[in-house]
């Protein structure tokens, strides 16, 4: 287990080494440097096998910390795009003393901003932020910080399946989420619109995202 792996490089006792894994106080370069080395190897895996979570937790002796994450949303990309994803998303608070990274795969540079800020960055084309992230940003812009976000997440009884569809009216196309006016009436395939009607200035213009700073203060997120 990592426990004891960790205790063959600086550790005297386990009780030390474990104090040392849960707080990541008191630890060495040596150390640390093998954590990273473990972590990234898992890392790496998941993209290939998706199983790869159950598996180091299995193997580490560890428990998954479930209790401190809180569901927070939930989209699948509309019929007819070239890839469908039915993804749910996931609050969670950051630890103190640690350091987000990014993958060097999926994603190749990451940054702490407030949500609005995140926006903006998307409407200069800055980033390339996809319409679920846009929407998640809004609303967790609407808390003044992480805390009050996740109590928000935990106190949710129901959570919508946000599955955009297109809604063509006066010779124009628009995106449209459930609950906006004609979203019955409005093409579950979204094919062939091409990507103007996910552009976020068009999604401004047409209320489907809300203007940044126009919900209050945020904390920020990663």
């Amino acid at each position: 287990m990592l426990q004891n792996r960790l205790r063959n490089y600086v550790f005297e006792t386990p009780a030390r080494a474990r104090a040392s894994v849960t707080s990541h106080y008191d630890i060495s370069e040596q150390a640390l440097f093998y954590l990273d080395r473990v972590y990234r190897s898992y890392s790496c895996a998941m993209f290939e096998r998706p199983d790869v979570l159950g598996e180091l937790a299995e193997t580490e002796g560890l428990v998954l910390a479930t209790d401190r994450i809180a569901y927070w949303a939930h989209w699948i990309t509309p019929e007819g795009m070239p890839k469908r994803y039915d993804t749910r998303f996931f609050l969670a608070e950051a630890p103190p003393l640690q350091t987000a990274v990014h993958d060097d795969g999926e994603l190749t540079t990451s940054a702490w901003v407030r949500p609005a800020d995140a926006i903006a960055h998307a409407l200069d084309r800055d980033w390339m932020i996809i319409l679920p992230t846009l929407k998640n940003l809004e609303q967790l812009a609407r808390f003044d910080s992480a805390r009050s976000a996740m109590e928000a997440a935990r106190g949710q009884t129901e959570v919508t399946c946000m599955v955009p569809r297109v809604l063509e009216r006066d010779g124009e196309a628009r995106i449209v989420l459930p609950g906006d006016d004609g979203y019955d009436e409005a093409r579950r395939d979204a094919s062939g619109f091409g990507p103007k009607v996910w552009d976020p200035e068009r999604l401004v213009a047409s209320g489907v995202l809300s203007p940044p700073g126009a919900s209050g203060p945020q904390d920020r997120t990663g």
